[in-house]
């Protein structure tokens, strides 16, 4: 979801820019290295999001887990 998230996001910027770059002169959008790093951010935050309850639901035998339901 994070990866769908982050390309419907970077569709979206580029065509915002492509509008902005139309109603104002001279505009120029060089968000590049924002773009990288706000991506990579939001990747490794995602990913720790899913790492630690799966490393935590792991961590239990799906005997005890089966028999608590």
């Amino acid at each position: 979801m994070t990866v769908a998230g982050l390309a419907i996001g970077l569709v979206l910027a580029a065509m915002t820019a492509r509008v902005m770059r139309t109603l104002f002169f001279d505009f120029q959008p060089d968000y590049t290295a924002a773009v990288a790093v706000t991506s990579i951010a939001l990747l490794a935050v995602g990913a720790l999001a899913c790492f630690v309850p799966a490393r935590r639901a792991s961590r239990i035998s799906p005997m005890i887990a089966l028999q608590q339901e």
